[in-house]
Parts: structure tokens; C-alpha cells; sequence
């Protein structure tokens, strides 16, 4: 009568070895392609914003002038819904968004009912920041975002957001000179150093 073969405790811590590798392996593969993921989409709402922004120019002669000179995030003016921004707001920023793609995309945050406005974000759910005059595109405006570890250029000032009451996004507003690195490191900007 044979006997079952058992499995030692060498063979076991073997098996056990090879499994955490895999897993290491596959872990790592899926934050690679979440990284790239959220490149891809901070690229392409970036890419949308800067139509909106050279539209917006060319009817008006100079670029949308929200920030006074300062970094400050990317918004739009106050509608009261996506139809409404298209609709009822035709001599303002909003003609020249499709929100329905940003919000399609979970790009864009806003309450749903009452007036709000959207602040645009980006392929990792934080804020896009925006400068016009640009302090590194002098004759245009800085736009981007601060990449995926979510810090202002080379290690600087990490962002955090939290949601309040109402649904929508609020950020801790950096100090202007935290933004002396933007566009350094992994920041995905139109103003890159």
C-alpha cells in the first residue's frame, strides 16, 4: 500500500517564495500602467484646456485672465449645469469646454445642482494649476499638473485635496513660492524646465 508523500516545509516556503514574487511582479506592473493611465488622461484634458485656451484668445485677445499673475487651479466660470455652460454663458470660458467629455472622464468636479463652477482636474484627481501672464512662458501662460506623486516640480510642496460638504473638490492653496520648481521633475505641464 502506498503511502501519500507530504510536502516538507522546505517545499512549502519554496512555493510560498515563488507566489510573493509573482504577486511583487503583478503589483507592480498594475501601478506602472495606472501611472501611464493617468499621464494619458492629464495629457489629454491638458490638450482639451489649451484649445479652450487659444479659442477663448482668438476671440478675445488675450488668454483667460483667472489668476492675476499667480499660480491658481484651473476653473471655469459659474454654471449651472453642463448644458448651461454651452447655452447660457456665451461670452465666458465655458463656451469652449466640452464638459461632457471632462465629466465623462471624471475630469471634472462640481455639484450637480446650483451654481458652481468646474475646476478642471487632472488623470490622478488633483488640481491643474494655471498662471497667465506665465512666469515660465512669458508671452503666454503656464498650465499643467503636478504628475503623479502629486508634488510641485523636483520634490516640492506635496498637494493634498479633500472633499467638503458639497461634492466638490478643495485643495490647500500652495504659496506662490512653492511653484518656483513647477514644471521640474515629473510635472506634466506645457512649461516643462
Amino acid at each position: 500500500m502506498k503511502t501519500k508523500r507530504k510536502f516538507t516545509l522546505v517545499e512549502l516556503l519554496a512555493v510560498m517564495g515563488i507566489i510573493t514574487i509573482l504577486a511583487g511582479i503583478a503589483i507592480g506592473v498594475v501601478q506602472f500602467a495606472r501611472k501611464k493611465t493617468g499621464e494619458a488622461r492629464t495629457t489629454a484634458t491638458l490638450e482639451i484646456i489649451k484649445m479652450g485656451l487659444e479659442q477663448y484668445k482668438q476671440k478675445y485677445g488675450y488668454y483667460l485672465p483667472i489668476s492675476g499673475g499667480e499660480y491658481v487651479e484651473f476653473h471655469t466660470d459659474y454654471v449651472d449645469s453642463a448644458n448651461d455652460a454651452k447655452d447660457n454663458n456665451k461670452g465666458n470660458f465655458n463656451q469652449f469646454i466640452d464638459y461632457n467629455a471632462l465629466i465623462g472622464q471624471g475630469k471634472a468636479s462640481g455639484v450637480t445642482t446650483g451654481r458652481h463652477c468646474y475646476y478642471i482636474k487632472d488623470g490622478f484627481g488633483a488640481p491643474i494649476y494655471y498662471c497667465y501672464p506665465g512666469k515660465i512662458n512669458k508671452t503666454g501662460y503656464d498650465l499643467g499638473s503636478c504628475g503623479p506623486n502629486n508634488n510641485i516640480g523636483a520634490g516640492g510642496v506635496r498637494i493634498s485635496t479633500e472633499s467638503n460638504t458639497n461634492g466638490t473638490c478643495k485643495t490647500e492653496t500652495p504659496d506662490a513660492d512653492d511653484f518656483e520648481t513647477f514644471g521640474q521633475g515629473d510635472d506634466i505641464t506645457n512649461c516643462k524646465r
